[in-house]
């Protein structure tokens, strides 16, 4: 497929994109190291795990844990370019609700986008993007609020 980046259709793909740019960017400067490490320390911060609890009850953010909740998943593999030992379907644990496994699936639908594994021909492909994307903003605002920083990170005042 030749992308035209410009159409409608691929904003939700390139607005997940920079939102989880702007993620990266905040963890590595305050983590440094890999991405799992990153996710792994960010995980554990009680700051952002009361975040992410406040959210518990935002439909908004229960999009996309509803969405892969319903049998769908999040699938991290990376598409081909490189090998990856984490080629595995990520899925809430229900009773568990852990900010570690919101993290790991919103990862693995970046590694799909970033390696090319996620396709606008695709409708679950879409639909996984989209619901991560609506609940990933959600969840930034709260961070960034927290900081006094939601002017600073874009996508958030689209």
């Amino acid at each position: 497929m030749d992308a035209d980046l410009n159409q409608p259709e691929y904003d939700i793909f390139i607005k997940f994109i920079i939102l989880y740019v702007s993620f990266n960017g905040y963890t590595f400067a305050k983590y440094g190291s890999s991405d799992n490490n990153q996710i792994n320390k960010f995980s554990e911060d009680s700051t952002h795990i009361a975040i992410y609890n406040s959210l518990n009850e935002n439909s908004e953010f229960n999009t996309f844990y509803n969405y892969v909740n319903n049998g769908n998943r999040a699938q991290k593999n990376c598409g081909g370019v490189r090998s990856c030992k984490y080629d595995k379907l990520y899925k809430f644990n229900s009773a568990n609700k852990s900010l570690h496994d919101y993290m790991k699936a919103i990862y693995a639908v970046r590694c799909n986008l970033f390696h090319g594994s996620k396709d606008l021909d695709v409708d679950n492909d879409k639909l996984i993007v989209t619901s991560a994307y609506t609940s990933f903003k959600v969840f930034i605002e709260k961070l960034a609020q927290s900081h006094d920083a939601i002017e600073t990170v874009p996508c958030l005042n689209s």
